[in-house]
């Protein structure tokens, strides 16, 4: 097994204003899966308990291991807490946000993710546009982290992230509805077509075309477009 080794890169003050009827603390991940070198964001929100103490102890566990993460503040309840993904098994592990309260008592929150590995295979390309596009293919059954460049994209150096995972059926994969419109088909040899649109406040990207390759991968790694043909992008 691999040693699982995380870098603090930083912890994030709490906001301004206390909220009066707080929900119960919680403790999330974006994103949720990742491989080794990937930014995640750790997300508390409801931490306000007054008879805790400021600090509150992030970590990170796998099937027993345990790596110190850094420290976060309670402030007003709310904290992210910035770190990346770096030496740590394929599957499943845990986030884990630890504070310590009157009486020897703690408040323990955890959040789930994927650690990503062999069963995974990326993608690059470009839009119609020349803007970049990329993601990842889990286990050949869902597509994760959708980056693609637009005019409306507010990250300039990545592009849009598209959240969650879109499912894999046949050979396609979609997203429809809300802020992005997303359709990719995989193609022989490791090719993916589809077209992609981001729709915010005051901006349309349009629809664009993109066409991306299999860039790497490893035995055991699912080509869903394996020897699959099919139909161009739906329009």
């Amino acid at each position: 097994m691999n040693k699982l080794v995380f870098a603090c890169l930083c912890g994030a003050a709490g906001l301004a204003t206390p909220t009066a009827a707080a929900a119960g603390p919680s403790l999330s991940a974006t994103p949720d899966a990742g491989v080794p070198g990937d930014d995640v964001t750790l997300h508390g929100r409801g931490w306000t308990n007054p008879f805790c103490e400021n600090e509150i102890a992030l970590s990170f566990r796998q099937t027993g291991n345990r790596t110190k993460l850094g420290t976060a503040h309670q402030g007003d309840g709310r904290f992210d807490f910035m770190t990346h993904y770096q030496q740590a098994e394929p599957g499943a592990a845990r986030f884990v946000a630890v504070q310590p309260c009157a009486g020897d008592n703690k408040i323990k929150r955890s959040a789930y993710v994927t650690i990503g590995g062999d069963e995974s295979v990326k993608y690059r390309g470009q839009t119609e546009h020349g803007g970049r596009v990329s993601f990842v293919v889990v286990d050949g059954n869902e597509v994760r982290k959708f980056r693609f460049m637009n005019r409306c994209a507010t990250d300039r150096d990545r592009g849009s992230l598209v959240p969650g995972r879109m499912a894999i059926g046949d050979v396609s994969f979609s997203r429809h509805g809300g802020r992005f419109d997303i359709f990719g088909r995989f193609r022989p040899s490791g090719v993916v077509k589809g077209n992609a649109r981001e729709q915010i406040a005051g901006c349309d990207s349009e629809k664009m075309t993109w066409r991306a390759e299999r860039v790497d991968g490893s035995s055991g790694a699912t080509d869903p477009g394996g020897g699959s043909g099919g139909a161009g992008p739906a329009s």
